[in-house]
This record gives structure tokens, C-alpha cells and sequence, in this order.
């Protein structure tokens, strides 16, 4: 609500307001297993002053909201995906150019690396969902370089995604390929890593964790295309 009390005043005036909303602070609720994700950052501030004394007045402000939920991003994209498992609904496949598709991505503030061309035949909605997530991820990482390659291995083509993040240790990259190769994805792992992998296998390839000398890579294998491809649904107590 904005309300205008007297025109202006001779002298300058201002406000700054901050509001902080972390699940660190947050309690899980009595149904939930886990905290759901919440990063949310809400600020503002005016300005007014005088332009000629007592004749011409003026006031600024500005507010931002800088937010980021799991739930936001579950909804958006674990829906349709979980709905094609249930339903054993046939892949779309069909030739993507990495190189056209990945600029049109939400990516800022990464650097994208890519080839000069990277053609890839998969289910378009699905790898768009799982590339989104993966750059989502790298971003929330940290990372500020990313760098694409594809090549192909026999009957797989294999879509490496290398970022300049921190990384993980090894143990804990060991952990994640624990997880993902047994599909135990609940409160092992993020959102990204969980939709690239059932994308993968939706493909009939698996997602990847090579080491790296710096960084963070994923690797998603996708099988040749088959005549009538079906998605299976995986071992998942959400899924």
C-alpha cells in the first residue's frame, strides 16, 4: 500500500529495509521429512528531497526480491517428468544443436563454453529440464565458467557438463555415485542431480561423475534411439 501524506519537504529524507527469510532459521514442518529449500532476500529503499525549495519536491524508490525454493523448482519441472514415468509414455526424439539450445537457457551469470557444434537426438522437454537444473546448480555453487562436450562412445553419446565450482571431496563424490547408480536419491542429493540422472535413464544411459582436477563434472550417456522408446519408472519412495 503507498499513501501520500504532504507534497514534499525542504529537507532530504531516506529509508533502507532488509528482510531475510533462510530455512538455517526455519523449523521443519510436523509432516516433512526434510527443510524445504528457502533463500530469500526482500529490500528496499526511498529518497526524497527537494528540487526548488518550496516549489518542486521529489521521491524515488526501489524494491527487490531475490528468492530461491526447491519446492518452486519441483513444481515446475518434477511434475511433468514423474507424470511420463507413471504414465510409460514414449519418449520424443528428436536432433537438438547443444550449441543453439544451451544459449537460450537461464545460465547468467555463467560463461558458457561450447563447441562449435554439438548435436545431440533426445527428448527435447526432458533434457531442457535436466540442463536447467545442472546450470542451476552451478550457479548456487559458485561456479563461473561452465564448458560443454559431447562425444560418442559405441551405441552412447556422452554429454559432459564441467564447471570451475569448488567441487566436491572424493568421498562425497563417491557417496552421490552410490546413490545414483542404487537410485536412492532422497536426502542424498539435490534436485538437479536427481532429474539428470532419471533423465538419463529415461534415455536408456545413466548419469556420471567423472573426477576432475578442479571443478565439478557430470557426465549423462544417452542410447541410440530406439524405434518405440518407453521411460520406466525408477526406485524412488517419491516418485
Amino acid at each position: 500500500m503507498n499513501m501520500v501524506l504532504r507534497s514534499g519537504t525542504n529537507q532530504f529524507h531516506g529509508n533502507l529495509n532488509y528482510y531475510l527469510r533462510n530455512d538455517v532459521l526455519d523449523a521443519r514442518g510436523f509432516f516433512e521429512e526434510n527443510k524445504t529449500v528457502l533463500r530469500q532476500h526482500q529490500f528496499a529503499a526511498t529518497l526524497a528531497g527537494p528540487v526548488i525549495r518550496n516549489r518542486t519536491f521529489f521521491m524515488i524508490s526501489y524494491e527487490g526480491l531475490r528468492a530461491k525454493q526447491e519446492a518452486a523448482r519441483l513444481s515446475r519441472v518434477v511434475a511433468a517428468l514423474l507424470a511420463l514415468f507413471r504414465s510409460g509414455a514414449e519418449l520424443q526424439r528428436e536432433p537438438i544443436e547443444l550449441t543453439a539450445l544451451l544459449p537460450r537457457l537461464p545460465y547468467e551469470p555463467l560463461r558458457l563454453v561450447l563447441p562449435p557444434a554439438a548435436g545431440l537426438v533426445a527428448d527435447l522437454d526432458l533434457l531442457t529440464a535436466a540442463l536447467i537444473n545442472l546450470l542451476d546448480n552451478a550457479v548456487r555453487q559458485g561456479a563461473r565458467t561452465l564448458r560443454l562436450e559431447l562425444r560418442q562412445e559405441g551405441e552412447l553419446q556422452i554429454l559432459r557438463l564441467l564447471d570451475d565450482g569448488p567441487g566436491v571431496s572424493a568421498p562425497r563424490r563417491a557417496e552421490l555415485a552410490a546413490a545414483l547408480a542404487a537410485q536412492a536419491y532422497e536426502g542424498r542429493m539435490g534436485l538437479g542431480l536427481m532429474l539428470a540422472d532419471l533423465v538419463a535413464r529415461a534415455h536408456g544411459g545413466t548419469l556420471a561423475l567423472p573426477p576432475v582436477e578442479a571443478g565439478f563434472a557430470v557426465e549423462m550417456s544417452f542410447a541410440a534411439a530406439a524405434p518405440r522408446t518407453r521411460i520406466h519408472r525408477p526406485t524412488c519412495r517419491r516418485c
